[in-house]
């Protein structure tokens, strides 16, 4: 075999170290120049930041307005959102915002790397290889795997790295009070997605450490059990009457195969088996693929095992459990939101133990066998599987000729197959290519986030100049109906259909008449109201696109809040009026007319 290639190290003068850094400052930046979509291009998170700044904004939300408690508006609970506060309005530029996307997800390279070297990959090669892996989204379940979070930067986005730093601590054995600290601080951003990475972080501390130690770990474990039993089904627990029909909302309507893995309404039987087959592949190769005895590998098994617990739990409990089994509030929790950090720990580890393995072997069959596998870990996850195995193949192929042709030019280096130095080079021509493409087709969207502060892959950039209108020109407790093309920011739009969504709340700081069923928890009749209200505000949507008045104003009677403001697309404008309507168009920003209620006809504006 051949070793390590005079590239990087002394013989160079370019420390390890300093490459890796460089190499995750490159792939931070690639990342976030694909993915990042701007502050709240998300609808269910439209409107946080901004109230957070202005307390008193949204102040007549059906999802955020200021008569609700923060106790009874889950999406309120995260200390994310001191951020906001902190900086002021600058929150709201997607130009200040991005410099702290790129830093999230530097963090979460950062721990991959700290991962590498606990699983006891030193070389520079082997690290860049683990790299290099997180440069596409490995989604095999409904979980987001993907460093750069792309539906919206929120305090979701900040879970991921958060999670992996928690099992780091708890992998390397650095102690229960650091694993406490930075559970807390998870849990203080984001609650949800907080258990099972701090449950296997403590648990973690029972292998490898002192019986007084794993006591400890325990009684925490236990005390943390208790707790939870008590919030669950004590504090937050529906009504029993309720417990059916919430279940069955949030299984179809709302969490779907997050919450079970067996469920296949959002992506079909085919890719539902596919991916959850993968799943289990992944969790079985960590845990029987052979590798030393020592700690950090025996927590990486601990941490494949609790996740394929984990899964077959949430498949069998959530696909079969009959209506007296049924609690909603432990949907609240899914578990796919849980395996985003442990899939990621599994991925490097499985990596790390696949680099070892071929360490130890000359065996052209075995070292071929190592290539296929990362290879494999890298395609598996949603794309264009062929092209990402093309350049996969392409890269690595250069690199066994490079390796080749330098075993011929020196005698001083040996001949033969290097796997990290092969797998290194198909992954980064692999992610030289695919960060290459991404970057030119953002041009147009980085051109227009210099413009306005904006991204223009973001839900927001077609509100540019309308939400800052009705910030200044509206009452701020005003409430709008926004009607969109149906899909408009997609690359195939609907022009056919109008809808209604909540993204121009982020910077009007307006009411939006539209809420979601799970703003206020596990209330009932909220769900219900929820669901007739939104019934209600799409139909506004095809009836107008129809020219039927007296639909729409028989809908807008329905809506609660009631609308003071109609934002619809300018060619759509005129196929509602008459003297029975009551709102008139009062200006024209950008392709939307904004139509203001009469003072008279349902809620007066002063």
């Amino acid at each position: 075999m051949i070793g390590p290639l005079p590239l990087a190290g002394a013989r160079s003068g370019w420390p390890a170290g300093r490459v890796i850094a460089a190499l995750i400052t490159l792939c931070s930046i690639a990342l976030a120049i694909k993915y990042f979509p701007g502050l709240e291009s998300s609808q269910y998170y439209a409107g946080l930041t901004l109230q957070a700044i202005m307390p008193d904004a949204l102040a007549n939300d059906p999802v955020h307005g200021l008569a609700l408690s923060v106790s009874g508006t889950p999406y309120k609970l995260s200390a994310f959102y001191l951020l906001p506060r902190l900086f002021g309005e600058l929150w709201l530029d997607d130009r200040f915002v991005l410099p702290f996307y790129i830093l999230m997800v530097a963090a979460s390279f950062l721990a991959v790397d700290r991962f590498a070297r606990l699983f006891g990959l030193d070389g520079l090669a082997e690290r860049a290889v683990c790299q290099l892996m997180f440069m596409r989204d490995h989604q095999i379940v409904a979980n987001k795997v993907i460093f750069a979070h792309d539906p919206d930067f929120h305090h979701s986005a900040l879970a991921l790295p958060l999670s992996l730093w928690l099992l780091y601590f708890g992998l390397a054995g650095r102690g229960w009070a650091k694993v406490m600290v930075m559970a807390a601080v998870m849990a203080a951003v984001s609650l949800q997605v907080t258990p099972t990475s701090a449950a296997i972080a403590i648990a973690a501390l029972t292998i490898g450490t002192s019986p007084g130690r794993q006591r400890l770990a325990l009684a925490t474990l236990a005390a943390g059990l208790g707790a939870a039993y008590v919030v669950l089904f004590h504090l937050v627990a529906p009504p029993p009457a309720d417990r059916a029909e919430l279940w069955h909302l949030l299984t179809t309507l709302w969490f779907k195969n997050m919450a079970d893995p067996f469920n296949t309404i959002r992506d079909g039987l085919v890719a539902t088996v596919i991916g959850n087959v993968l799943f289990v592949a992944l969790c079985l190769a960590t845990l029987l693929w052979r590798g030393p005895a020592e700690a950090p590998i025996r927590r990486l098994r601990l941490v494949a095992a609790v996740s394929l617990g984990l899964w077959l739990a949430a498949g069998l409990y959530v696909h079969f459990a009959p209506p007296g089994l049924q609690h909603p509030q432990l949907l609240l929790f899914p578990y796919a939101r849980q395996l985003q950090g442990p899939q990621v720990v599994m991925y490097v580890g499985l990596t790390a133990l696949v680099l070892r393995w071929a360490r130890r072997t000359a065996a052209p069959w075995q070292q071929a066998v190592a290539i296929f596998a990362i290879g494999a870990l890298f395609v598996a996850g949603p794309g264009n599987h062929l092209q990402w195995a093309g350049l996969y193949a392409a890269g690595g192929a250069a690199a066994a000729a490079l390796l080749w042709w330098r075993s011929r030019a020196s005698a001083a280096v040996d001949g033969g197959l290097s796997v990290r130095w092969v797998a290194a080079g198909g992954l980064a021509l692999a992610a030289l290519v695919g960060s290459s493409v991404s970057t030119l087709s953002r041009l147009p969207d980085l051109a227009h986030l210099a413009q306005t502060g904006i991204h223009g892959r973001s839900a927001q950039a077609k509100w540019v100049g309308v939400a800052a209108y009705l910030r200044a020109n509206t009452p701020p407790g005003s409430v709008l109906l926004p009607l969109e093309y149906r899909g408009e920011t997609t690359p195939i739009p609907d022009f056919s259909t109008l809808t209604v969504r909540r993204e121009i709340a982020s910077r009007s700081g307006r009411a939006v008449a539209l809420p979601y069923l799970l703003g206020h928890g596990l209330k009932l009749d909220y769900f219900r109201w929820a669901l007739r209200q939104r019934q209600t505000a799409f139909a506004i949507g095809e009836d107008w696109m129809r020219g039927d008045s007296a639909a729409v104003i028989a809908g807008l009677t329905l809506l609660e809040p009631s609308p003071d403001y109609i934002v619809v697309r300018t060619p759509e404008a005129g196929k509602i009026g008459g003297l029975d309507f009551p709102f008139r168009a009062e200006a024209e920003i950008n392709g939307w007319t904004v139509l203001r209620r009469i003072a008279g006809k349902g809620t007066v504006l002063p």
